[in-house]
């Protein structure tokens, strides 16, 4: 009978695990599990010791199979070079990569997938999902600029938005609309005390997330305390979520103290 990873069996690969996760790796590992995973584990106390080794076994083989990018580095070259939203997608995955809101395997696993679809229609789609978890909903990257944006607004049809400092509008920040799109704060020149670095943006335009890209580095800090951005397997749950939590406070009216939803 092959012995396998809940058998207790010490194999080379075991034995290097050993070495980071210390003298008893099923222990330390058992200790990293959440009360929902431990109870799963608990659940299985009847399984033979064959069972327990083809489970851990294909535990094992999932595990790496997740860290496994599947092209994903060429699937950001990909995105980088597509048309539509592709561009955004990376320049927004690598500055939350810089930042530590994602790892780079976590990226381009993403990217791997987008690129995986058959026409350029599904890809666009998806990458525009995808984009939520950088910029809606209050994620960390909400300081941006504009490009290649014919929006203008209409207090100052004749000020080209692109390129100027802007902020996604955390009070609205639900994308919405066909195509989809973003309230976005601006900072018009002689509109805007230009000399003041605290005065924020206020203008509201509608964007699509296509034109949208980080603010230089400078003007965009790293926050310690926000949460990572979500894993693409928790994506459209995290998304339901705040889908969720958006409607709870329109009906108790605390969300209408912004701009309306794009439509």
């Amino acid at each position: 009978m092959k012995k396998g990873f809940l058998s207790g069996a010490a194999t080379p690969k075991a034995a290097r695990t050993s070495g980071v996760l210390g003298a008893d790796p099923a222990t330390a590992f058992f200790n990293t599990l959440t009360d929902r995973q431990r109870d799963i584990l608990a659940g299985m106390g009847g399984m033979t010791a064959q069972e327990r080794s083809e489970f851990g076994n294909a535990l094992v083989a999932a595990a790496t199979a997740s860290q496994s990018t599947g092209g994903g580095a060429s699937g950001l070259e990909g995105l980088r070079s597509a048309g539509g939203t592709g561009p955004a997608f990376v320049a927004f995955g690598e500055r939350a990569v810089l930042h530590r809101y994602i790892s780079q395997q976590q990226l381009e696993r993403i990217a791997a997938r987008l690129t995986s679809y058959a026409t350029a229609e599904e890809r666009e789609s998806e990458t525009v999902k995808a984009m939520r978890r950088f910029i809606a909903c209050s994620q960390p990257l909400s300081q941006v600029r504009l490009v290649g944006c014919p929006v203008r607004h209409k207090v100052a049809e004749h000020v080209d938005l692109n390129g100027l400092k802007a902020r996604m509008d955390l009070m609205s920040a639900m994308p919405g609309g066909t195509p989809e799109r973003y309230n976005v704060n601006v900072k018009i020149p002689g509109m805007d005390d230009e000399d003041d670095e605290d005065d924020d943006p206020c203008h509201i335009v509608v964007v699509e997330p296509k034109h949208l890209r980080p603010a230089p580095l400078g003007e965009c800090m790293r926050d310690e305390y926000h949460e990572k951005i979500p894993e693409d397997h928790v994506a459209d749950a995290w998304w339901a979520e705040k889908e969720e939590h958006w409607q709870q406070m329109q009906r108790m009216g605390m969300g209408r103290m912004g701009p309306p939803r794009p439509s």
